[in-house]
């Protein structure tokens, strides 16, 4: 990644070289928030990811060994909804059933490749 001259908004990311690590901060998250509340995946009963990119989100389920049926994906429905995202996917799971009232779920984002973070929420 590189900023762009001085007195502009544009940054320049190099995509052979930034897009394999966004994957990494996802699933580097996600398991310090299993480790730190004492759980594993076969707890979790559906990961929601946010919805900017699909192959991101299956190499951070294969990642974690988290199989497809537990993985939440609505990108091709909605595209990115960048911010609304995980609620719109968490809603769509809830309304399928996939998900009910005392199930672990645990979340992943990522924006714009270089900020991240992961939540795990017991409905």
């Amino acid at each position: 990644m590189s900023i762009a001259a001085a007195g502009t908004a544009l940054i320049v990311i190099d995509v052979q070289n930034d897009y394999f690590p966004t994957g990494a901060y996802p699933l580097h998250d996600t398991q310090a928030v299993l480790e730190r509340n004492g759980v594993t995946v076969a707890d979790i009963a559906l990961l929601v990811p946010h919805q900017a990119n699909r192959r991101i989100n299956e190499f951070v389920a294969q990642k974690l060994e988290i199989p497809p049926e537990k993985v939440i994906h609505n990108i091709e429905k909605y595209g990115n909804t960048t911010a609304a995202s995980i609620p719109l996917a968490l809603s769509e799971a809830i309304g399928e059933g996939r998900v009910k009232e005392g199930d672990l779920v645990l979340f992943a984002a990522f924006g714009a490749g270089f900020t991240w973070g992961a939540g795990l929420v017991r409905l």
